[in-house]
Order: C-alpha cells, then structure tokens, then sequence
C-alpha cells in the first residue's frame, strides 16, 4: 500500500529535492543494473519520519515519493 505525499507546494519540491540529494550522497539507495544516471530507489529520514523516493523518469531524474515507516524501508533496503 502506498500513501499519497502530503508535500505539495512549491517549498515543499524544493525540501524534497534536497532530502533527494543528501540521500543520495549519503548512499541511501538502490540501484538497478539498467539504471542510468538514477538510482532507481531512495530513502531520506527527517525528523523521525522515513520518505521513499521512486524514480520514474531515468533520464531527467524525476522522482515520486511517500513516507515509508521502518519495517518498509527494511524490507526495500537491507
């Protein structure tokens, strides 16, 4: 089951852009072997709560994401 984001404004794309770079540079992800320059998996954790981050468009790096709770990101990630 996935919810949907609550983050919706033009402030909260640019937040969740950079919850998208620091997880990535802190190598929290998943990536497939035809990935390009995407991971195709992401997870970022803010204050307790757990994003998840789907790629749904390899070439420009477009993301969809949700809040995941513990055991989800497990599951995914480890």
């Amino acid at each position: 089951m996935t919810t949907v984001c609550p983050l919706t404004t033009k402030k909260d794309r640019k937040l969740a852009t950079s919850w998208l770079r620091m997880a990535i540079q802190a190598g929290q992800y998943r990536f497939r072997e035809n990935d390009l320059d995407f991971p195709h998996k992401v997870w970022y954790e803010e204050n307790g709560n757990i994003w998840f981050g789907l790629c749904i468009n390899r070439v420009s790096g477009e993301y969809k994401g949700w809040p995941i709770d513990e055991d989800e990101r497990r599951e995914i990630f480890d």
